[in-house]
């Protein structure tokens, strides 16, 4: 039996290094974003201003599930250095002084329409503050933060619910206005938000370092592209809201899936525009825009394509793979 993670090293060598360099990729382009947030702020927060997303893409079997998770691991254990840092390919990309917090990951194939990705995301974020409040959080120096950190999360809630009542209505173009607004403001609380739960969450000891540790919030999503009736509104929430800065945004997925969500989506859109059929080269067209469509959500070089390996029936990832706990 392979069991240990010195056999998927040997297994998954390369495509471990494509996605450290990738994650190299996220956090340069995220500290670029957070620069220019500060020093123009709302005007970066379009929704191309940058991309956080890795995707593991492979078939059923490929291995893929298996491959994220032992990367997250990797992630979560990286100021540890317990995880693959004498393979040489490795040691070439480093990260420096940061850390990864990775939440519990998030079954996107059980999702239903009343189950928003951000108030999942959210719940996994306060869950696991509350944890560290009774274990660590207990000098009268943090009472404020932990005060101002639950007045945020409180105030991302009730966007969330806005806008989600909101999508269940028609819209006027004042409406439509406000909606965007609405968006903006949630965006710019999620990134509040993430920045002050990363502070409280580092340890106590740096409070008396010169310097703050660089850290990371990973979110991991497996088997959207199973959810064929809501998957295509959980890319666009990422799309939306989750390329922000200090956010790195992980899933598993098969491509042709992908695609089939997404012509799903812009077919039924086409016939309730124009009330008929589509003909063979209006299919060819949703083809064409699906595909630019997860171009641009997960470009080519944030893919990491897995093929089909029999021996990972018989690999079992060591840790926790819910919830990454250290």
């Amino acid at each position: 039996m392979l069991k240990s993670q010195e056999n998927l090293k040997i297994l998954f060598s390369e495509v471990y290094r494509k996605a450290k360099k990738i994650v190299k990729e996220i956090l340069d382009e995220s500290e670029y974003v957070e620069d220019l947030y500060i020093r123009d702020g709302e005007s970066t927060l379009r929704k191309d201003s940058m991309n956080n997303m890795i995707a593991f893409i492979g078939e059923r079997g490929s291995g893929k599930t298996t491959t994220m998770f032992s990367f997250l691991n990797y992630l979560n254990n990286y100021k540890q250095n317990l995880l693959f840092e004498k393979e040489d390919p490795f040691q070439k990309i480093d990260f420096g002084e940061i850390e990864f917090y990775c939440l519990d990951y998030i079954d996107g194939g059980l999702l239903e329409k009343r189950d928003n990705i951000l108030q999942i995301l959210i719940g996994n974020m306060y869950r696991k503050f509350l944890r560290a409040s009774e274990k660590r959080f207990h000098n009268d120096w943090r009472e404020y933060d932990i005060r101002e950190l639950q007045e945020i999360f409180i105030r991302v809630e009730n966007s969330i619910q806005k806008i989600s009542n909101g999508e269940n209505t028609g819209y006027s173009s004042i409406e439509n206005l406000k909606n965007i607004t609405d968006s903006l403001n949630l965006k710019r609380e999620l990134i509040e938000l993430i920045q002050k739960y990363l502070q409280l969450m580092g340890s106590e000891k740096e409070r008396y370092k010169d310097y703050i540790r660089k850290r990371v919030l990973v979110i991991a999503i497996d088997d959207l592209d199973l959810n064929y009736e809501h998957g295509f509104e959980i890319l666009e929430n990422i799309h939306r809201y989750l390329m922000i800065p200090n956010v790195i945004v992980v899933i598993a997925a098969e491509y042709k899936q992908l695609m089939n969500l997404c012509m799903n989506h812009f077919s039924t859109i086409y016939r309730y525009l124009n009330s008929c059929n589509l003909n063979s080269i209006e299919k060819q067209d949703i083809v064409k825009m699906s595909d630019a469509y997860l171009d641009k959500l997960i470009p080519i070089q944030k893919r990491i394509y897995l093929n089909s390996f029999a021996a990972l029936e018989e690999v079992e990832i060591e840790g926790d793979i819910n919830g990454f706990e250290k």
